[in-house]
């Protein structure tokens, strides 16, 4: 994982270089700015989204929990990626953005589980028969 940073590093700062060199100097500073704005007014509307996250889910589905947790932690990973400077970090940023916006179709689109009576399809009625004669058990 430490091996990692400097290739982080490197990688920003060629994307930025090769991106400053095609925009110019003053557009990427513009690109910079509007991204932090975004990326700070994402962080501050966080609570908000969060709140009706949790509002939305069942205390007893598990997969729904979970996946609000996903929710969150990728929001506020893209919301952080978006504010620091540089285009590697914006492109993560909008990756983990569109993760979001992936879950959250996803939690659309899947079948709802009736979670109370999971299993009651599966119980089988049975009718035990008692034998009352000996001749009945050796047989």
């Amino acid at each position: 994982m430490i091996l990692l940073i400097p290739f982080f590093i490197l990688m920003e700062i060629v994307l930025s270089f090769y991106f400053i060199d095609h925009i110019g100097f003053w557009l990427s500073i513009a690109w910079v700015l509007i991204t932090f704005f975004i990326g700070f007014f994402m962080l501050r509307l966080s609570s908000l989204a969060f709140s009706n996250a949790v509002q939305s889910i069942d205390i007893t589905s598990v997969h729904k929990i979970h996946l609000v947790q996903q929710k969150s932690t990728a929001y506020m990973f893209g919301a952080l990626m978006l504010m620091i400077p540089g285009l590697f970090t914006d492109i993560l940023g909008v990756l983990s953005i569109l993760y979001v916006f992936y879950l959250q179709i996803a939690d659309k689109i899947a079948p709802k589980e009736d979670n109370y009576k999971k299993g009651e399809e599966d119980v089988i009625d049975v009718e035990v028969i008692e034998r009352t004669h000996d001749s009945d058990a050796q047989q």
